[in-house]
Parts: C-alpha cells; sequence; structure tokens
C-alpha cells in the first residue's frame, strides 16, 4: 500500500526513484535485542520514502519520512525523517502493542561505483547498519 502511494505521487524523473536496502548491524548501546539481520527495504521517490524492515526485536515495521540529501565528490550523506510503526516503546522493548514512534535515521553511500550500486551505511537509533542503494 505504501509503496502504491509513493509511485502515485505525480510526476517524477527516473533518476529519482531509488530502493534501499538494509543487511546486518551493530548496536552500540542496546543489549537485549533479538536479531542483527533487518532485511529492511525501501523506496524512495523524490524526497519521499517508505519501507519495511523486521528490527532489532524481531517485529515487522513499516516506516515513512521526508529524504533529505548532500553531497561531496563521490559520498553523500542523508536523513530521513518520519515515523515507525512496529516497536513497543519508541525505544527498546516491553512487550506490550505496537506504536508509532518518531524517526530519524542518517546515512552515508559512497557513490563511486554505480548509480545501480551504491555501498551505503544506515544509523537507526543506536544501531547501526550496512546495506545498499540502488536507482532505477
Amino acid at each position: 500500500m505504501v509503496v502504491a502511494l509513493l509511485l502515485s505521487m505525480g510526476h517524477v524523473q527516473a533518476e529519482e526513484t531509488e530502493l534501499f536496502y538494509g543487511y546486518k548491524s551493530h548496536h552500540w548501546i542496546t543489549d537485549d535485542y533479538t536479531n542483527d539481520t533487518h532485511h529492511m527495504a525501501g523506496l524512495k521517490r523524490g524526497n519521499w520514502v517508505a519501507g519495511y524492515f523486521k528490527n532489532s526485536y524481531n517485529r515487522d515495521s513499516f516506516f515513512a519520512g521526508y529524504y533529505r540529501g548532500k553531497e561531496w565528490g563521490q559520498v553523500e550523506g542523508f536523513a530521513v525523517l518520519g515515523a515507525v510503526h512496529g516497536y513497543t516503546k519508541c525505544y527498546g522493548e516491553d512487550g506490550t502493542s505496537k506504536n508509532v514512534c518518531p524517526m530519524l535515521a542518517l546515512g552515508v553511500s559512497y557513490l563511486g561505483i554505480s548509480r545501480h550500486f551504491k555501498p551505503s551505511v544506515y544509523q537507526l537509533g543506536d544501531a547501526t547498519v550496512i546495506g545498499f542503494r540502488s536507482e532505477f
């Protein structure tokens, strides 16, 4: 449903559509997490991004937000400000029902290989996630 909404958001040039993928993470503070493999997949169209991941407590999580990036030569830094649904507390886990929480994700991508493969590092809370981005 989120992907259909993004695809229907007016005319945007093809080079502004990207797939995001995040795989493994390292948690810097949290020690009660249950997994470090997330299979985060997101679609960015223009400045909007939405997607899915298996969070660190093994719960299905969905996110949507506004994307902003800045390039420095072969490197792009970026931020996504939005919301995520899938955690029971906005930081941590208490076993109750899922909540909608604010989300700030930061990242950096290397642009020097190909527009179809941009190795990336995402920072989500205290989890640093490795992955890639791909334009299509």
